[in-house]
């Protein structure tokens, strides 16, 4: 959350400091009274020469919209995304404070989006809780994490962490986590993510300049066959790479990689193509795709019912993972392995099956 940037006067008059203001100007401001425009409480400004000049409360206990001193980042971030709605003939609010569900919105836009700009990690269920807020009072929200530079386009292995996955939105059957640099004025879409275990994904990225940016905002599109080429070869890479680290794993007797190739009479080092591949552009699962696909591939073999895999506990879903939306996924999963069982096909043609499913599906 951002630090208050804009309080009451003694004549209920706004104050804002987003603007950069002399040392004179500054020790004129600080002899006035000021107040929170959420609970009311009394504020005192300060302007060292470490921190950017913003109000605090003088006790805390009382109000639910107080929050952390500002970043360079974050304002600059802020100033940068409300010319951007300016240019569009878009009105904008900074700070705009929402006493119904005691949030105070980064941006508030048009007067039904709040616009929450990222800089520094949060939990995921903070974000939830946040966005759950402006729902219940029918305000949509956008979430827009801080780059610090601009990356490079096109499909490569990421990092997110599990607030910045919190942040994803799904789009016409399409996920992605949106990014914004304040220093090159430029959008990054992270699209069509694959969850490759930890904190790793298989991601598109794409830059886009705000000149060319558009509101309500553009949408990524899905993947072309060869993007979705390249997303295959780096999620067997992945896959290979975390094969090879279970070799040095210990209490093999415990761990579900040994059990399941052995149950399974797989060859540990050369496993069959359909196992681990890139499949639903989300994570749905709590075990990675290497473990839930042996795990399909258990039940077929078993004539257990995939219902089971959820029902059981034996699969766990990710947060906000529908029980219907994972069991399709485990089903249309099954569905291919069937199609490739009787003989391992060429990596052409099971390439051919998961992009189908991709693109049906996301």
């Amino acid at each position: 959350m951002s630090a208050i940037l804009i309080a009451l006067s003694s004549f209920n008059k706004l104050v804002s400091l987003v603007r950069k203001f002399s040392p004179e100007e500054l020790s004129a401001l600080k002899k006035e009274p000021y107040y929170c425009p959420g609970c009311g409480a009394d504020l005192v400004l300060k302007a060292g020469e470490v921190k950017i000049p913003h109000f605090a409360h003088r006790s805390l206990a009382d109000c639910d919209a107080s929050s952390e001193p500002e970043t360079s980042l974050h304002l600059h971030g802020k100033l940068q995304l409300q010319e951007f709605f300016s240019r569009l003939n878009y009105s904008t609010e900074l700070e705009k404070y929402l006493p119904a569900i005691k949030q105070r919105a980064d941006l508030f836009v048009n007067q039904n989006m709040a616009i929450e700009f990222q800089c520094s990690a949060i939990s995921a269920s903070e974000i939830r809780s946040r966005t759950e807020g402006y729902r219940s009072i029918a305000i949509e929200s956008q979430w827009i994490l801080s780059a610090r530079f601009q990356q490079r386009d096109g499909i490569q292995l990421i990092r997110l962490k599990q607030f910045e996955w919190a942040m994803a939105r799904r789009t016409n059957g399409i996920d992605y986590v949106l990014f914004f640099c304040p220093e090159t004025n430029v959008f990054t879409y992270a699209s069509s993510l694959f969850w490759m275990g930890g904190n790793h994904w298989v991601a598109k990225l794409k830059s886009l300049p705000a000149r060319s940016q558009q509101y309500p905002f553009a949408i990524p599109k899905k993947l072309v066959f060869e993007e979705f080429k390249e997303v295959f070869q780096l999620s067997m890479a992945r896959r290979d790479a975390f094969v090879r680290s279970q070799q040095y794993a210990k209490l093999r007797h415990q761990n579900p990689f040994w059990l399941l190739s052995y149950e399974l009479k797989l060859n540990r080092l050369e496993l069959p193509a359909i196992i681990g591949v890139p499949f639903g552009a989300a994570r749905h699962f709590d075990e990675r795709p290497v473990i839930w696909q042996m795990l399909v591939i258990k039940a077929l073999r078993n004539g257990v019912p995939l219902a089971t895999l959820i029902d059981n506990g034996i699969l766990k879903l990710s947060t906000g993972t529908l029980y219907e939306e994972a069991l399709g996924l485990l089903e249309d999963y099954a569905c291919i392995y069937k199609k490739t069982k009787a003989a391992e096909p060429e990596n052409g043609k099971l390439l051919e099956l998961l992009y189908a499913h991709y693109c049906k599906n996301g």
